[in-house]
């Protein structure tokens, strides 16, 4: 699997707009994660040369929603088990404020196992927790 292009949403005062790397290299991709804010730059999508393969990931700062689809259609959400799944909080996501079960909440630190996992075999670190969707 080939991961052929970065997007990241960019939240100016009027409009989004997309910046856009193709054949992003595993560190382009962390340095996006970086920039993550929770505040005008809160999404990245990894997309892949088999179609409909996508990973995103929003939120910034502290939280992370990190999902992963093959076909969108079924979607593995990265799952911190340690979490509530019946308390929720607040995330800014493509611009948009919405509430989210705080167990698919994630560090930093797991998002990054997930994203590189993906990148370097396709799939879902089957050492993390996931939920099926």
């Amino acid at each position: 699997m080939q991961v052929k292009s970065l997007i990241v949403d960019i939240e100016t005062e009027n409009s989004i707009f997309y910046e856009k790397i193709e054949n992003p290299t595993l560190q382009d991709v962390l340095q996006s994660v970086d920039r993550l804010n929770g505040k005008d730059i809160t999404m990245l999508n990894l997309l892949c040369k088999e179609e409909n393969h996508l990973l995103c990931v929003g939120g910034g700062k502290e939280d992370y929603i990190l999902f992963i689809t093959f076909d969108n259609e079924n979607f593995d959400s990265l799952c911190d088990e340690s979490k509530s799944s019946s308390k929720e909080k607040e995330l800014i996501i493509g611009g948009q404020l919405g509430e989210y079960p705080e167990n698919l909440c994630n560090s930093k630190p797991e998002v990054i196992k997930a994203i590189t996992y993906f990148f370097e075999t396709g799939k879902p670190n089957p050492a993390l927790s996931w939920i099926k969707e």
